[in-house]
């Protein structure tokens, strides 16, 4: 497994439906290709940014709150993805975030708290959209006691030409 931690400057639109991002797919935690798993009395649910997202409390042990964006379209090619980051209160500087795409799996760790409300590229990658390609996140971030975000999340066709 890659670990790679980035800080990267992101886009801000004002709406993230909003705006022309080409060939777009996002992802809401409130669409049916966002699972969470993990207990309950983990997870924390707000609506600050405009539309609803989820927090967990991080863990130095074993991640016991994940979520998971499956690949929300059936063309294959190159896409940007980019994780939406609202703004809370102690947030991570280490959220590892797993892209898996073309049999392959990637983990980027991200600064969630130096990016608050901004979209986040995590890179570009090939996606053979054969059903098995995700982006995922856990709270297993070394530390104990800060908060991570689990919000929308983003493909970008690069191929498309758009």
């Amino acid at each position: 497994m890659l670990l790679a931690l980035v800080t990267i400057i992101g886009c801000e639109p004002s709406d993230p439906d909003g705006g022309d991002h080409g060939a777009a797919y996002i992802i809401h935690v409130t669409d049916q290709e966002f699972v969470k798993d993990g207990p309950s009395y983990n997870w924390f649910s707000d609506s600050g940014s405009g539309r609803q997202y989820y927090w967990a409390v991080t863990s130095a042990g074993v991640p016991y709150n994940s979520a998971r964006w499956t690949v929300p379209f059936s063309q294959p090619g190159h896409y940007v993805v980019r994780a939406a980051i609202s703004s809370e209160n102690g947030l991570t500087s280490t959220a590892p975030y797993t892209i898996r795409a073309n049999g392959k799996s990637v983990t980027i760790a991200i600064n969630q708290s130096q990016n608050q409300g901004l979209w986040i590229p995590l890179g570009t990658f090939y996606f053979s959209a054969d059903g098995t390609e995700y982006v995922e996140l856990h709270n297993n971030t070394g530390r104990n006691g800060y908060k991570i975000v689990f919000d929308s999340m983003m493909w970008e066709d690069v191929d498309s030409g758009e």
